[in-house]
């Protein structure tokens, strides 16, 4: 009889729902703005909204074709997007959070009344601003150690070994990654705690899943989500073992005032905390994993796998990359440091080229617009709004980047070193942001995307795996986010000398 219910009753369930959809953007006012669509306009946009996912890069290239120079609209689920035309950016780009928040936008993007993703202050912004990126210096060799250490945990054949090893190249890096970076967030012992390094990978997973399952859901059946999705669940649990973990070293830093300050990301937010809810040990352990997980880890990882790609795909580019290792450290990985990775233009050239085939997404410089913004062309952006940039589109555009379409490993390399690293943001490199709320942590993501790299070029050859090809493994689209594939397995050995 419970089973027959349950056949009975999903089908008025999923009736219900579908009814509440569109109810929900049945009201919705109609835009005069142009708006992107795929079906024709005899049908509702509801049934653009619902196959937006599936549309999106498609969608995205058609409206900066057609509205480049000026706003056009797409139907997300859960929002509309108001694509923005470079021009309006540039304007934009020192406007106060006041008047354009990116920190919600974010929030929303990252379905966030779901994973509870960086809600709240901009303490995590004033810690690398003020003292991660100041103080890379000291910084990049605690790093170089921690990838010591790293390697021989996450590459034991390798180290010791002429064989081959078989990797998944996104987890090889993220395990890096993770420890590499656990060191400056958390610092020791706790970068060494494999529970919770295990914790910041899988909650990535988790909620990038969540974000992925229920961006395209709208709010009403998002919020029904919470209680049944086992990722939401999982992220809950593993943030509650975080914030009693960090909670518990944050209290005990605490009640030991005359201990020597430690010098990581856990101390710069303590210090820097200006409200008692910022200070609040569990909401600086959720900041912490937050950034350390979503932000740092994840993106880190993403960056690296697809210039991996890069060049299993490409043997002669390759060899170009170890020929500059070999001048810049010829005393070998060991002894890199900050003006050795400096020094490495073609590796910084790659970087800047494949995150510019391969960004995180189709869009950047994420806004929520909170009071009204006249710009120079009369243009009005009205409260409510969240407007973005079509990055992806704009920088494989011929008029903002020559040969846009071919890529070209050393484009950047014999330019003017300031403006064509890959951490300067700028039109021609969108996928930071733009302006004052560019993403603060690429230099210290740039770093340590440069020591993984020398190690690997330095120490190991590589190979896809399966009859010596040379193709590269195509990327995965999930609406508009673009992922590096996840089934591709890449081919490792220790070189000799």
């Amino acid at each position: 009889m419970p089973s027959n219910l349950l056949i009975i009753q999903a089908p008025i369930a999923c009736a219900l729902l579908f009814g509440l959809l569109l109810v929900e953007f049945g009201r919705r006012r109609k835009s005069k703005m142009p708006t992107i669509r795929r079906w024709p306009s005899i049908f509702p946009e509801f049934f653009d909204r619902l196959s937006y996912n599936g549309n999106a890069v498609e969608l995205a290239r058609e409206g900066y074709s057609k509205y480049k120079d000026g706003p056009f609209r797409l139907l997300r689920m859960d929002m509309d997007l108001v694509i923005i035309p470079l021009k309006y950016a540039s304007e934009l780009r020192a406007v106060t959070s006041d008047k354009l928040d990116p920190l919600t936008a974010s929030f929303d993007d990252n379905a966030g009344h779901l994973t509870k993703i960086l809600l709240g202050s901009e303490l995590h912004s004033d810690a690398i601003h003020r003292r991660l990126t100041p103080g890379l210096p000291r910084i990049i060799p605690v790093v170089v150690d921690e990838l010591k250490f790293a390697f021989d945990h996450v590459l034991p054949q390798g180290s010791d070994s002429s064989s081959w090893a078989a990797v998944n190249p996104y987890d090889m890096v993220l395990d890096l990654s993770s420890r590499a970076a656990a060191r400056i967030f958390v610092g020791e012992p706790i970068c060494r705690n494999e529970e919770f390094l295990q914790t910041i990978a899988s909650y990535s997973r988790n909620s990038f899943r969540t974000i992925d399952t229920f961006r395209n859901l709208g709010s009403l059946v998002g919020l029904l989500g919470r209680a049944m999705s086992s990722t939401v669940t999982d992220a809950q649990v593993q943030l509650a073992y975080v914030q009693r973990l960090l909670g518990d070293e944050v209290k005990r830093r605490r009640a030991r005032p005359d201990d020597e300050k430690h010098d990581d990301f856990l101390q710069w937010c303590m210090d820097l905390a200006r409200s008692e809810d910022e200070s609040q040990p569990e909401s600086i352990a959720h900041r912490t994993l937050g950034i350390l997980s979503m932000a740092v880890v994840h993106t880190t990882a993403m960056a690296s796998t697809h210039m991996l790609f890069d060049l299993v795909s490409n043997p002669e580019l390759l060899e170009a990359l170890r020929e500059e290792q070999r001048r810049v450290l010829p005393e070998g990985w060991p002894v890199i440091n900050q003006k050795a990775m400096l020094e490495m233009r073609l590796l910084d050239s790659l970087m800047r080229e494949s995150q510019r085939f391969n960004p995180v997404g189709e869009f950047t410089f994420r806004r929520i617009v909170r009071k009204p913004i006249t710009l120079s062309d009369g243009y009005r952006l009205q409260p409510g709004q969240q407007i973005a940039i079509s990055a992806k589109n704009l920088n494989m555009d011929q008029a903002v980047i020559s040969d846009a379409d071919s890529f070209n490993p050393s484009r950047w390399a014999t330019q003017p070193q300031a403006s064509a690293s890959f951490a300067h943001s700028s039109s021609a490199n969108l996928h930071f942001g733009l302006g004052r709320y560019a993403c603060p942590g690429r230099f210290f993501a740039s770093y340590m995307i440069k020591a993984i790299m020398s190690r690997l070029l330095l120490e190991y050859d590589m190979k896809l795996q399966g009859h010596g090809s040379h193709q590269r493994p195509p990327n995965i689209i999930s609406g508009d986010k673009i992922l590096p594939n996840r089934d591709a397995v890449v081919l490792l050995r220790r070189r000799n000398g």
